[in-house]
């Protein structure tokens, strides 16, 4: 509520409350380790909805009505910011499995924050927004590929990164990789929809919300059995039902529980901070917050005018996706759970991550000055000219 007052969001705030538990021995006092154990759990299964739910999200229509800024605009978006990252990463001493996924995860932006942010500028159907959504679709896609090498970026540094033993985790990989994707379509053309067809004529409400959950759990623990991602499996698991005629009362009915469990997955990385070596390593916080914003802004703001966008579109869209993500905070969490990298590298990651995602409707309101201020001073005149409303439509992507 407090954040709410100084319009703020809610991802942020649930954030700071895992922060303040974390740092107040509350958590100790009622259960220790082991609450700890169980808050992760169903932070996990957080994820596990999030991505059930963008799996349901996920049109190839949407994609080809956005195929310039998604394909073209989130392609060059994702690898040069997932570069400057990796480089920069690789220059301070990091291993290479280290650098490659603090690229990734940099590159990542907040789907949630900046499409709430422009839901409450009352933007939605900005060229902006339109900008910020392509873009953002290339990064769901990305991070459920990355998701899948991720556990093999973990293992192979755990082993020293030696050749063949990389090769032969790669071929492990792929193969589980096809048995899943062969089970998957199984599930996707006859179990599930059969299944949903028996349990809804039963017209009870909670054993169809089961049935849908149970779903996609299922098809999580096969992916976590083949070692493989559980974010995939729910993923895989969302497109099994995109295309049912039961869509939208599966969102209707799995929302609410998606947004509780993932409230618990930004609370517990806010628990894996440590206030006192925070605040020891403030200076490098910010200057990690500082530099994510201006290089990932800059690198936005080129792509939008290569792409012949106007200066407010590719502010508003910059500025929208230069912080930080909720999947950058989940790669780190694996990364740090697998020692990629010391305790004062995690919680200063994590930190920076999270400041720059409290930062953003704040600098979504700088567009307007500033494309206006540039606009006055010649900037791509004849570029400056982006209006908000126009005929098309802009569908949302909620997550």
């Amino acid at each position: 509520l407090l954040l709410l007052r100084v319009q703020r969001s809610l991802l942020v705030a649930y954030f700071l409350c895992g922060v303040i538990i974390a740092n107040s021995g509350v958590l100790d006092w009622i259960g220790g380790d082991e609450s700890h154990h169980s808050v992760n759990q169903m932070a996990e299964f957080g994820v596990m909805l999030l991505m059930f739910v963008l799996g349901m999200e996920f049109s190839v229509k949407e994609l080809k009505f956005l195929r310039k800024f998604a394909l073209w605009g989130g392609s060059l978006q994702m690898l040069v910011c997932g570069l400057a990252a990796a480089l920069i990463s690789k220059l301070c001493g990091l291993g290479w499995s280290a650098a490659i996924i603090i690229g990734a995860a940099m590159a990542m932006s907040s789907t949630a924050v900046s499409l709430k942010t422009f839901q409450d500028m009352d933007l939605s159907s900005s060229a902006g927004a339109r900008f910020a959504l392509g873009i953002a679709i290339f990064q769901d896609l990305f991070i459920i590929g990355f998701l899948v090498i991720l556990p093999l970026l973990t293992v192979s540094s755990g082993h020293g990164g030696e050749e063949h033993s990389l090769l032969k985790e790669l071929g492990v990989l792929l193969t589980r990789g096809a048995v899943f994707v062969l089970l998957a379509l199984v599930a996707a053309r006859w179990v599930i929809p059969s299944m949903l067809q028996a349990v809804a004529r039963t017209r009870i409400r909670e054993l169809f919300t089961l049935a849908v959950i149970g779903s996609c759990v299922g098809l999580a623990w096969i992916g976590g059995l083949l070692q493989l991602s559980l974010a995939l499996g729910a993923f895989v698991a969302g497109l099994a039902v995109s295309e049912s005629v039961f869509k939208h009362r599966i969102l209707a009915d799995i929302m609410p529980v998606k947004d509780l469990f993932l409230t618990l997955f930004f609370v517990s990385v806010g628990l894996m901070v440590d206030l006192a070596i925070a605040y020891q390593n403030w200076g490098t916080i910010l200057l990690l917050t500082t530099l994510l914003i201006v290089l990932k802004s800059l690198a936005i703001f080129g792509v939008a005018c290569l792409l012949g966008q106007g200066n407010r579109t590719g502010l508003l869209g910059a500025f929208s996706l230069c912080s930080a993500g909720e999947f950058s905070l989940l790669l780190f969490q694996k990364a740090g759970d697998a020692q990629l990298w010391s305790d004062t590298t995690q919680q200063c990651l994590i930190a920076s991550s999270a400041l720059s995602m409290a930062l953003v409707p704040g600098l979504m309101k700088l567009a307007a000055p500033v494309s206006q201020f540039l606009d006055r001073k010649g900037w791509r005149r004849n570029r400056s000219h982006d209006h908000g409303g126009d005929s098309e439509q802009t569908h949302s992507l909620s997550g």
